[in-house]
């Protein structure tokens, strides 16, 4: 239909059953569109210099008026006329609000991607949204250097570690990694964000020699305090008519303690990837632990060999508690993964009467040990997983009573 459009045609054309449009007879291009429900609204038809055809809505009637929308029709127009094609801001507009905050980000883009590649997804996807959590309502593309310099001032002076800062720094710029490989946000607001200055006397803990004979001391007399512990117990159910319960045989480890910490000396696994660690992760002919990359901290798979006692503690374990290869070696209740033995190791940390050392320290160990042997640092990172030689560097330093010897070495006899 083609007629000039003004007040008086407006007031006369009703919906129909479908919707129609009527051109204008003056201008060319613009339009009207009339829809069952009544709504009518402005728009501008064009064509592009590439010839490329288009649309541009306008708005509806009311609130505008013919005149206006004439108006505005032929500044559409003269825009087009010089090549800008006007639906470029809308899409552009359309583009930005689609553009997520770091909070959708994480939740609807980064935490699907991570818990499929990275071994601690659980536990970075906590840390974000706790550390950065008066972040999380601002769009992505809103996010810059200053507010997160700013956000690391605030966490330095509130008495955070500077290594703290550096671990949430870390999780949070790996994400936005992911943001800008997906092309959610055109570079990387962290860029420019320095970490935090940390002393270059990095903590590394391992046991002395006398420390260590304690500790195999302190877990061999665990387990046969256990055993002497049932045989009292059935005595006493035996002498009230109770059942015994069956005695734990000498051998036979009394819980998953005792395995784990000696393969974790002796292959330097994380705690996490022992507890993930499944049967058919262990090739016993081989003398091989494989590291899958679900469980590793670097998302990264690696092999690490078994020496003679970590490949025993496996196969004496594995023979007493036979399970399907696809199940956990050390598995928590109901045959998930455990989640800590921190009641356990305190006990025994106390006992051995080790200061200042933790669970993860036997990392340490591992790595300080093999150094102090003589292993070359490159093949000490690749025990380890570590992506590069300065995370080597400082895990496994040599232990200063190895220096000495050397440096005492040079003495002339007199």
């Amino acid at each position: 239909m083609k007629a000039k459009i003004t007040n008086q045609l407006l007031a006369a054309l009703s919906p129909s059953n479908t919707t129609y449009e009527v051109n204008d007879t003056e201008l060319r291009g613009f339009q009207l569109r009339i829809q069952p429900t009544g709504t009518k609204t402005f728009l501008v038809a064009y064509r592009l210099r590439d010839g490329r055809k288009n649309r541009y809505v306008i708005g509806r009637t009311p609130p505008l008026t013919p005149a206006q929308a004439r108006d505005e029709a032929k500044k559409v127009l003269g825009d087009v006329a010089r090549g800008i094609d006007p639906n470029d801001d809308k899409r552009q507009q359309r583009r930005e609000e689609r553009k997520p905050t770091l909070e959708a980000f994480i939740d609807e883009h980064y935490a699907p991607w991570a818990l499929a590649h990275l071994g601690t997804a659980e536990k970075t996807l906590a840390r974000m949204r706790v550390a950065f959590k008066e972040h999380l309502d601002k769009r992505l593309d809103s996010l810059t250097a200053w507010q997160f310099d700013k956000w690391k001032s605030e966490r330095l002076k509130s008495g955070l570690k500077p290594t703290s800062v550096n671990r949430e720094l870390a999780s949070l710029r790996s994400a936005l990694t992911k943001a800008v490989e997906w092309e959610l946000i055109p570079e990387h607001p962290l860029r420019k964000v320095k970490q935090a200055k940390v002393d270059e006397d990095h903590r590394v803990r391992f046991l002395s020699d006398a420390e260590e004979t304690r500790l195999r001391e302190v877990l061999d007399a665990r387990e046969a305090n256990a055993r002497a512990a049932r045989v009292r117990h059935n005595e006493w159910r035996m002498q009230r008519g109770h059942e015994a319960r069956p005695l734990i045989a000498e051998g036979e480890f009394i819980d998953h303690i005792r395995p784990m910490i000696l393969v974790t000396i002796n292959t330097g696994l994380r705690r996490g990837e022992l507890f993930k660690l499944k049967r058919s992760d262990i090739d016993m002919e081989k003398r091989m632990l494989k590291v899958r990359a679900a469980a590793a901290k670097s998302g990264k798979s690696r092999f690490v060999p078994l020496n003679e006692e970590a490949a025993a503690m496996l196969a004496r374990w594995m023979d007493q508690h036979p399970g399907e290869d696809e199940e956990l070696v050390f598995p928590g209740k109901d045959g998930a993964p455990l989640t800590n033995v921190d009641s356990a190791w305190g006990s025994i940390v106390k006992a051995v009467k080790l200061q200042d050392f933790h669970w993860h320290d036997m990392r340490h160990h591992f790595a300080s040990r093999l150094v102090m042997a003589g292993v070359d640092l490159n093949t000490v990172r690749e025990l380890l997983g570590h992506a590069d030689l300065k995370m080597t560097l400082r895990y496994a330093h040599l232990a200063p009573e190895h220096k000495a010897q050397a440096v005492a070495k040079l003495v002339r006899a007199a």
